[in-house]
């Protein structure tokens, strides 16, 4: 029994998970409240910034923590509730989080962080929840979050998280221009215009330095054409 007993202990142990790698861990919760924990945790520990703890977030690309992955994801995720309308205050929030994380990865012309989040990573699968088994619970998020056969292809879209940036604000304008040219009320949208500050706020720290990789990848997606638009 006692071999039996160490035996199990031996084969239950996991890696440790530091603050650091709990970020990226938690975006994979199939829970968007969770996911939003995850991104304001991101926000405080880089609040200043740190050299060593921005630098260490390059390593996260492994399975079950592959940081530009969980993003692209969020990304498409949202882009698809909003298209059809069925997004929520918390997911404006959620996006507006992850926009603030990208943002101070590269506080301080990071140029290594600016190319990392400008890579492609798409050599694997976009969604991150496909082979991911989902917890039984009756939150709301969990029915929307959750992948299903009727999906929209994802093919497409961006392969980077500068690009997508660039996509969220054509995306955004978009909708506000629409909107205006109905006489729509634009009460009620004040985290919208929020958001769009941040996006924009996220491009500069994304091409600053400046990183003409990344000022082609914004030129790529016709940034300069939504920039006319305000």
């Amino acid at each position: 029994n006692a071999s039996r007993l160490r035996r199990f202990f031996v084969e239950a142990q996991v890696p440790e998970v530091d603050p650091l790698m709990l970020v990226s861990v938690l975006l994979y919760h199939p829970q968007a409240a969770m996911r939003l924990e995850a991104f304001t945790l991101g926000c405080r520990i880089l609040r200043d910034p740190n050299p060593n703890l921005q630098e260490a977030y390059k390593g996260h690309t492994e399975a079950q923590m592959h940081l530009q992955k969980a993003m692209g994801y969020q990304f498409s995720s949202f882009q698809s509730c909003y298209r059809k309308a069925v997004y929520t205050d918390n997911d404006v929030d959620m996006m507006a989080g992850m926009l603030k994380l990208i943002q101070q990865l590269c506080e301080g012309h990071k140029a290594d962080l600016q190319e990392f989040l400008g890579e492609d990573y798409t050599a694997e699968v976009l969604n991150i929840f496909s082979k991911k088994q989902t917890y039984d619970d009756d939150d709301d998020d969990n029915k929307k979050d959750e992948p299903d056969d009727d999906d929209e292809d994802t093919s497409g879209e961006p392969n980077n998280i500068v690009q997508w940036t660039s996509q969220m604000i054509k995306m955004i304008l978009s909708s506000m221009r629409s909107a205006q040219d109905w006489q729509a009320s634009m009460e009620g949208r004040e985290k919208q215009y929020i958001l769009v500050q941040q996006l924009f706020e996220t491009a500069a720290e994304l091409i600053q330095g400046p990183n003409r990789a990344n000022q082609a990848l914004l030129l790529e997606n016709d940034i300069c054409a939504d920039v006319n638009r305000l």
